[in-house]
């Protein structure tokens, strides 16, 4: 049992050490920089230029802290590499490890308020930058969007330091020689990020630590900020970091009364449950990649049928954002030159069905709804030039992707 009076004494007097530490400042200088330039960068652009482009438009500071702080982890997470090297070799070199070894507490109790001694130091320093950038926004004119450092510091950054601490301890604990156990913990996170950058995007559940690539694309008109994918992602990069710390107290070469199986055995089941967490999140994504290539193949398969020239559209349109899309709609048409018309053939956003569907003499009009493509059976069919109306009433959340088909129309 973990006594939390005794790994906060020990968290204190880790997290003193630590500031005091040369490559500290280091790191935490050179990834605020970072951090800062992006921002400014930003800030620049999205003042001198988003009037007259939209795209730029987009980059708009108040909302893309998260991306700001993806560079500032990015930098900063190598540096926690350096400050976790000093789970036992300080002890070791210091002469110390004799009298921590006689101290009454659990080696869970020592790596976690190890952890905790390296973690407060580093997440100190990105909340009072978060905030002195929001002070400059204020001023400025354009504060940082709340949600957006919420997500920053406690989705991001939390998960992500807990994941690098712990595998800096596990790797530090069984490879007993600091310079080879550094080179390896530098291949590790080398891998890490050339995972994330060069895989296909269905697999950035599982290889963005950060959590940057996952956030939403927020703005004043859709200010979501973290997906229900991406919350649960955190949750799951949090428990393997978390898995990862209680097998490292397992690996402690420090002896006490607790059993190498069971640490290991609990830190096992954390990082399997985050792992299938994982997994599962990426198979959905590939599912909905394959999906988006089912309606692809449905539109191009009918690119050649004979297709109604649109020539009014009216009715009302009901939006409640985040909840759900309502259509009662009239759409006049009428059958091409040297064309005739049996069914009526449109693209609607498979998340959107059609409940109901009638034609001008107020006849119910069937219809068929799948991947993507709306056909209406049409009660006669229409010669070249003639012309009818549908309306229909629809309700659902739209597909985001939808519209994006690869020029299939």
């Amino acid at each position: 049992m973990i006594r939390l009076k005794m790994m906060m004494g020990i968290a204190r007097a880790e997290s003193r050490l630590t500031r005091r530490l040369v490559r500290y400042w280091v790191f935490m200088i050179l990834a605020a920089l970072v951090g800062a330039f992006f921002y400014a960068q930003y800030s620049l652009l999205h003042y001198q230029f988003s009037s007259a482009s939209a795209t730029v438009g987009t980059l708009n500071p108040r909302f893309l802290i998260s991306d700001i702080g993806f560079r500032y982890l990015f930098v900063f997470l190598v540096g926690i590499i350096f400050l976790g090297m000093d789970v036992r070799a300080r002890d070791v070199r210091e002469r110390m490890d004799g009298v921590l070894d006689a101290l009454p507490c659990s080696n869970l109790e020592l790596v976690f308020g190890k952890y905790i001694g390296v973690f407060v130091p580093s997440w100190i320093p990105l909340t009072l930058i978060i905030l002195t950038l929001w002070a400059v926004g204020f001023i400025w004119g354009g504060s940082i969007q709340p949600h957006t450092m919420i997500y920053l510091l406690f989705w991001m950054a939390i998960p992500a330091f807990t994941l690098i601490i712990g595998i800096a301890y596990c790797v530090l604990l069984l490879v007993k020689h600091r310079g080879a156990a550094s080179v390896l913990l530098l291949a590790i996170m080398a891998g890490i990020y050339a995972a994330f950058f060069f895989s296909p995007i269905w697999l950035a559940p599982a290889t963005d630590m950060t959590g940057g690539a996952l956030n939403s694309f927020p703005s004043d008109i859709i200010p979501e900020v973290i997906t229900g994918e991406a919350m649960i992602q955190r949750i799951a990069v949090m428990l393997m970091g978390l898995g990862l710390l209680w097998m490292a107290a397992g690996f402690h070469p420090r002896k006490d009364d607790g059993k190498f199986a069971q640490r290991f055995g609990v830190g096992l089941l954390l990082i399997s449950v985050a792992a299938a967490t994982l997994g599962g999140i990426v198979l959905a994504r590939k599912n909905g990649i394959e999906e988006r290539l089912v309606w692809k193949t449905a539109h191009e398969a009918r690119l050649n049928d004979p297709v109604p020239n649109m020539t009014s559209i009216t009715g009302e349109v009901v939006v409640n954002p985040g909840e759900s899309l309502a259509l009662d709609l009239e759409i006049g048409f009428l059958a091409g030159q040297g064309e005739s018309l049996e069914s009526a053939l449109f693209s609607l956003n498979p998340g959107i069905l059609v409940k109901e569907a009638k034609d001008g003499q107020d006849r119910p009009v069937s219809f068929n709804q799948e991947n993507g493509l709306l056909d209406f059976k049409l009660n006669e069919t229409l010669a070249s030039g003639e012309s009818s109306v549908v309306r229909f009433t629809a309700e659902g959340i739209p597909e985001q992707f939808f519209g994006f088909l690869d020029g299939a129309h």
